[in-house]
């Protein structure tokens, strides 16, 4: 229950990758065990790395996604970050893909909520609905207001 206290509590200060996970605990299973979390994680070392560009970032990144990185690159703490990653059309959609599904899954995860079913199941979807049929009666020819 501390946890949860502490986590409300930096919400309202400040949101890092702690309070993602953190926002996850007592559910079914953790953040980092979701389907698509590696591309978030991919992301977010791949940002980290540029963010900071320190040897401590370069590491980890090497470490746990080589596959990012140029073989023949040499890596000194200060060099732009970017002449050592291979980025492509390929990564960027990758990643932007992967991170969609990732933050579906965690919204089922920690809101119960369905991404499918959240875009029409709400109050506002159906009054749009009302209120679109109430101006073709009104408006048939759908001029504007002003005319």
């Amino acid at each position: 229950m501390n946890m949860l206290r502490n986590v409300l509590r930096w919400l309202h200060d400040r949101f890092d990758r702690n309070t993602l996970y953190a926002t996850a605990v007592g559910r079914d299973k953790k953040v980092d065990e979701l389907p698509s979390f590696k591309y978030y994680d991919k992301l977010y070392c791949l940002w980290n790395f540029i963010k900071h560009n320190s040897t401590s970032t370069y590491e980890k990144l090497h470490s746990v996604y080589p596959e990012l990185i140029y073989e023949d690159a040499e890596y000194k703490q200060g060099f732009p970050a970017f002449h050592i990653i291979k980025f492509s059309d390929e990564l960027i959609v990758e990643l932007l893909n992967g991170c969609d599904s990732f933050f579906k899954e965690y919204c089922e995860l920690v809101y119960k909520e369905n991404y499918d079913e959240a875009q029409w199941n709400y109050g506002r979807y159906f009054l749009d609905i009302v209120d679109e049929q109430i101006e073709l009666i009104t408006n048939p020819l759908g001029l504007p207001w002003y005319i």
